[in-house]
């Protein structure tokens, strides 16, 4: 059974060098942590922003609801294009309800 003493110098003569093994131990723990974490915030960020719908899927929308009929979505659809012969049959009240007159 070593003594004491023996132990203690066992202890303090490490092979681990001069406190470089600490220091690289503590530096990848940090940034272990730091990524595990930025990536937690990355996942809840990009699940938190909701996906704006386009003007077409939202006039798609309004046809699968039966809110509006087949002509006046091709109608609303050749306006958002921009096709004036096409979109002729309905006015801008028609097209927007919820713009008030003269806002633009």
């Amino acid at each position: 059974m070593p003594s004491e003493k023996e132990v203690t110098v066992m202890l303090w003569w490490s092979q681990h060098g001069d406190g470089w093994a600490f220091a690289l131990m503590s530096i990848s723990m940090l940034l272990f942590w730091g990524l595990v974490i930025l990536g937690i915030a990355a996942v809840v960020r990009h699940l938190a922003v909701a996906r704006r719908q386009t003007a077409d899927e939202v006039l798609a929308e309004r046809l699968a609801r039966g809110e509006i009929d087949e002509p006046e979505y091709r109608s609303r659809k050749a306006a958002l294009r921009g096709d004036p012969q096409e979109a002729s049959g309905v006015s801008g009240a028609e097209l927007f309800p919820d713009v008030p007159e003269g806002s633009q």
